[in-house]
């Protein structure tokens, strides 16, 4: 019965911390396909004060795409619940304040 619960709690484990990198390395490839579309193709579409504010949208959400990435590789290494709090945090701190500057630039 040991190594079940052994078993379970090490797939937890493991599911978690490939739930942050996978999440962190999607968030990353958006961030990058965004920037290169606010550096070629939105010029076109809105004011350069615009392209500024989504600039800095890109700039959050790639911070917090790679403090997400290092959540994922710490919960690897010291599992524990505020770490998976931290990792949630990030993620919709990247839908928030990313997410509020694209609105932001889309009106």
């Amino acid at each position: 019965m040991k190594i079940l619960c052994v078993w379970k709690t090490s797939l937890k484990k493991f599911s978690m911390h490939k739930r942050f990198l996978s999440l962190g390395a999607l968030l990353g490839m958006i961030a990058v396909s965004l920037g290169a579309f606010g550096a070629h193709g939105l010029k076109q579409i809105v004011s350069p004060g615009d392209v500024s504010v989504f600039q800095t949208g890109v700039q959050y959400q790639m911070y917090h795409t790679l403090a997400l990435m290092l959540v994922g590789i710490v919960y690897d290494r010291l599992p524990n619940k505020w770490i998976v709090l931290a990792g949630y945090l990030f993620s919709l701190g990247v839908l928030f304040f990313s997410g509020s500057l694209y609105l932001i630039t889309a009106l």
